[in-house]
């Protein structure tokens, strides 16, 4: 039988083995370190944690893992652990992914045969500071809650209140600590309190609301929002209070308000004329009407461009009133006593739109029997103005380009150009800079017809307008009938104001136009006028790649099949040549189709 003793001899071997053992299976992470700062062991949880093969780790030193320990000051480390032979602190390592790791550090200064080591024990608390960072954030987040929020015993002792609680009530927190959940509540009886009780028993949570006291005698009406949980063995109420003082208080004034308001509606119905005599419109300008703040800046840059003869551009919505506008600077400006001539672009085919703007010698063409003037030599030394004019064909571009550089024009079938004295004002309600991308319209025109841009406001953007242009159309349109409308009911003219009109103003001239029409008596109605019953048409878009197609096609058909080179497709879409022929294939476009 062999002796169960260990043979002396071997024993030293047997501790070496068995240390090799206990540090490679501890949970800890453990390495050492030398005075050079190289790591000279390592256990098997750290070289796991790290993510380091063995021989990867024993190679590295210890600035390169820790962020406590930065190359230059090593040395200063290493004497401070020599003098105080132990110091813990917690740090960030770093995995071999450079991912960062939280670590509770303890270091041990070990000298053996002469030799001087750091002995480095590790533990992970990365789970510890994401749960203590949780409780302060849960703290945090309570504290800075605005609602009340108290946490009581079944005895009703308060087991925890946040920062509101002694802001909102008064109280010091000594106090508050002192005193039950049922002192707080103003005319606590007892009944309430145990039917509560049962309600939140049964359906562990539980909405109301009460009314707490505050220290100086006043009260909070607050919605109170309670659940029932378990904690060490111990059921807690959560108690949740909103304060909703001002809001009750607010409530109160507006029924107040309502049966004051339904007390005098019956007189005030129809009595009261949005445009009586303290309604100030604008008087310097004529046939504009407003008293908007906004509309007065539109109406100053009138006031400031019109003893000039520079080149104004109106732009607008369909509706805003751009000829008003248009006539105001004609009569502001010295050309006042000479003619103001108009001309619709987009209301004229392209075909006599230029005998229209230029006019034409006798016999320029068949049917001319004898000479015609033109708009623009009609309005020679007064103004002209051009309404749509996005809608005036490139080539007439042109045309006007030279009348606004150079002052002269040509008649169709005239051999020399005729010289006009004009002052241009322009309007359109398209986007000029999009149809310049599009190559619809000359960037040079649209330069020359800037110079001084105004934008005429929608209406939706002076609604304070409203009251005095009704009234304005009220009266003209009721002018020829026996029985004049002459006032407007307030909730008429709330209908009018609460509408936004994508018409502008010439749809709501069209609106009271019919309700005087249907009207019966001096006050305006709108029975018949309902906005909010039109139904929304369905807005239908093309897809991206249909509107990619239709504009490479577009381009194509420009330069006649021409993809690369100088005023090649490629050219004008800036775009590279090899990129336009991947467009072309991918939506079935044939470069033959436009030769």
């Amino acid at each position: 039988m062999s002796d169960p003793n260990v043979n002396s001899a071997n024993l030293k071997g047997l501790e070496i083995k068995l240390g090799n053992l206990i540090f490679n299976r501890v949970k800890e992470m453990v390495c050492w370190v030398q005075p050079n700062g190289q790591i000279f062991m390592a256990n098997d949880a750290l070289i796991k944690k790290l993510g380091y093969s063995k021989a990867e780790l024993l190679e590295k030193f210890v600035w390169e893992v820790s962020s406590e320990f930065p190359t230059l000051v090593w040395e200063e480390h290493w004497a401070n652990l020599q003098k105080e032979k132990f110091i813990r602190f917690e740090t960030i390592w770093f995995k071999k992914d450079k991912t960062p790791l939280a670590v509770d550090v303890s270091l041990h200064y070990v000298e053996v045969d002469g030799n001087a080591f750091i002995n480095v024990i590790a533990h992970n608390i990365g789970k510890k500071l994401e749960r203590e960072d949780l409780i302060s954030m849960t703290y945090q987040t309570l504290n800075n809650s605005s609602d009340l929020v108290i946490w009581s015993k079944p005895n009703g002792e308060i087991f925890y209140f946040n920062e509101a609680v002694p802001n909102l009530l008064g109280y010091d927190v000594d106090e508050l600590k002192s005193l039950t959940g049922r002192e707080l509540i103003h005319n606590y009886k007892q009944e309430n309190r145990e039917r509560a009780i049962s309600n939140l028993a049964a359906n562990k949570n539980l909405k109301g609301e009460v009314t707490l006291k505050k220290k100086d005698g006043g009260i909070v009406i607050a919605e109170l929002s309670a659940s029932l949980f378990e904690f060490q063995g111990e059921m807690i109420s959560c108690n949740i209070f909103r304060d909703v003082t001002a809001k009750r208080a607010r409530e109160d004034r507006l029924r107040e308000l309502l049966l004051e308001n339904q007390k005098l509606h019956q007189e005030l119905e129809g009595e009261v004329n949005y445009l009586q005599e303290e309604i100030q419109a604008v008087t310097n300008f004529k046939e504009i009407i407003t008293v908007s703040p906004k509309y007065q800046k539109v109406l100053k840059l009138i006031q400031d461009v019109a003893p000039m003869n520079t080149t104004v551009l109106v732009l607008g919505e369909t509706g805003t009133g751009k000829e008003l506008l248009a006539r105001a600077l004609h009569s502001k400006s010295k050309r006042a006593n000479k003619p103001l001539i108009k001309i619709n672009c987009g209301a004229l085919p392209p075909n006599l739109m230029e005998s229209e703007l230029f006019g034409y010698e006798k016999g320029a063409f068949t049917g001319a029997m004898k000479a015609k003037k033109g708009r623009f030599e009609l309005a020679h030394k007064g103004t002209i103005f051009l309404d749509e004019i996005g809608e005036l064909p490139l080539d007439l571009q042109v045309k006007l380009l030279r009348v606004l550089q150079e002052g002269e024009f040509t008649k169709l079938g005239a051999t020399q150009p005729t010289q006009v004295d004009v002052r241009v004002i322009a309007a359109t309600n398209r986007d000029l800079e999009l149809m310049i991308k599009q190559k619809t319209f000359r960037e040079d025109l649209y330069y020359r017809l800037s110079v001084f841009p105004i934008t005429n406001l929608p209406l939706r953007e002076h609604k304070e307008d409203i009251p005095a242009l009704t009234q304005h159309f009220m009266r003209k349109y009721s002018a020829n009938r026996t029985r004049k409308v002459t006032t407007i009911p307030i909730r008429s003219m709330n209908k009018l104001m609460a509408y936004n009109y994508p018409g502008n103003i010439r749809e709501l001239e069209n609106i009271v136009e019919r309700a005087v029409i249907l009207t019966r008596s001096k006050f305006l109605t709108l029975q018949h006028w309902n906005p909010q019953e039109k139904k929304q048409k369905q807005a239908t878009f093309k897809s991206f790649d249909e509107l990619q197609r239709e504009y490479l096609i577009e381009v194509l058909q420009f330069t006649k099949g021409k993809v690369s080179g100088a005023n090649g497709a490629a050219a004008l879409l800036q775009m590279n040549g090899k990129t336009l022929d991947s467009k072309m294939r991918k939506f079935d476009i044939r470069r033959s189709d436009f030769i």
